[in-house]
């Protein structure tokens, strides 16, 4: 596991494996390790007949810890070219928090006691957050929902989809582990 984590800090390998694999899993990896952008507003013309002298178009990008506006922009003006003029909306940054913590050593000894032969993974969540507004208040945030899901479901393809659901057995298997967290983390344990 350390090299496949070590071979990711590249970007080019890191772009060569994803471009090679295919699948949902190639989606969420490019998501976990890049940083993202969707167009969700377009807009041109006034009517049918007229050719629009312009356009404009309204982009979602999710950052990675560490990234800036600045360096999307490069990456766009990369691809589209420099005669595109970029402003940014709105900004808010990648957060990422360390695993040396109390809280998180509670999260995975709560899971591991749910699924002893499960693996537990830290992993940086590519979809929006107020994690950031946290982090810049000093408080450490750590995205933990537990639960043991039925084998072959695609969970992670499932989110914000028309069909999005959990299975009741994920809730049967996770909040108990929620619980004796939350006791434990605040004092209560038995």
């Amino acid at each position: 596991m350390g090299i496949l984590a070590g071979l990711v800090k590249s970007p080019r390998l890191t772009s060569l494996l994803l471009n090679r694999m295919k699948g949902d899993t190639r989606n969420i990896l490019r998501a976990l390790t890049t940083n993202t952008i969707s167009p969700t507003m377009l807009q041109a013309g006034s009517k049918v007949n007229v050719i629009p002298s312009m356009a404009e178009a309204n982009i979602d990008c999710r950052l990675l810890p560490g990234q800036t506006p600045e360096d999307v922009k490069r990456e766009i003006h990369k691809i589209a070219g420099d005669e595109i003029d970029l402003e940014v909306i709105y900004t808010s940054s990648g957060a990422e928090f360390s695993t040396e913590t109390p809280l998180y050593q509670l999260l995975e000894k709560g899971a591991r006691r749910m699924d002893p032969g499960g693996i537990f993974i830290p992993m940086l969540m590519p979809g929006a957050t107020d994690a950031c507004q946290y982090q810049r208040a000093g408080i450490k945030v750590y995205g933990f929902t537990p639960g043991i899901l039925p084998k072959g479901l695609p969970m992670l393809q499932l989110a914000h989809g028309h069909d999005e659901r959990i299975p009741i057995s994920f809730i049967e298997t996770g909040l108990p582990v929620l619980w004796d967290v939350v006791n434990e983390f605040c004092g209560r344990g038995d």
